[in-house]
């Protein structure tokens, strides 16, 4: 996870080494429609001089359509990220729209794709004591994410289970937020600028689906 941090008219960029991160997630499927869900569960990240202590979760869910079914879907959702810098708390969330891609492969293999771009507002007490009346930021989201998965046909050992896919790609999760850069002066008081915000939480991603 990456962040942005304007100190004195300066522009300074600063990063929390790698953290493991569960992501649960669930899908329910009716013949070319799905709905899907995941959640990002609660995680400390530690930035060196940006703040000591940064706890991020997020929560989305999507609805999807196949409109070349198995290769492309397109999606409409919602999400919704929130951040506490140590008791300064910034929420965001919006809409999102995207397409979910997979080319099939011999022996189980596949190539997978996805991308979302959000219209999202953030939301802070923060912005509502520099901009009375104002607590909301404007923000842009985009999240890129493709690897390669192998499925696995359980049909044959198992009752409830009728497939098992394994998965293993790259993910890359943006957030530009417009007015957003805070900093405490040398006083100790929150000051605000017009400069925008960038925050990118990007690394490898592992995981397993079961389907029933």
């Amino acid at each position: 996870m990456d962040g942005t941090l304007d100190i004195v008219g300066v522009s300074s960029h600063d990063s929390d080494d790698y953290e493991f991160t569960p992501i649960p997630v669930i899908s329910v499927k009716y013949q070319d429609l799905f709905v899907s869900a995941s959640y990002f569960v609660n995680t400390d990240y530690r930035f060196p001089t940006l703040n000591p202590d940064v706890d991020r979760r997020e929560w989305d869910v999507a609805v999807g359509y196949y409109i070349l079914p198995p290769y492309l879907a397109l999606t409409m959702g919602f999400k919704e990220i929130q951040q506490d810098f140590s008791g300064l708390e910034f929420e965001v969330n919006g809409p999102t729209v995207g397409f979910a891609g997979a080319v099939p492969m011999k022996w189980g293999f596949s190539l997978y794709s996805s991308f979302a771009y959000g219209f999202m507002e953030m939301e802070s007490d923060a912005f509502e004591s520099l901009t009375r009346g104002d607590d909301d930021r404007d923000s842009e989201y985009w999240l890129v994410e493709t690897g390669i998965a192998y499925t696995h046909d359980l049909t044959p050992v198992n009752l409830l289970l009728s497939s098992a896919t394994f998965y293993a790609g790259y993910r890359h999760q943006q957030v530009e937020t417009e007015n957003v850069a805070i900093f405490r002066t040398g006083s100790g008081s929150i000051t605000n600028t017009d400069d925008d915000g960038s925050d990118i939480t990007r690394g490898m991603v592992i995981g397993v689906n079961l389907s029933f």
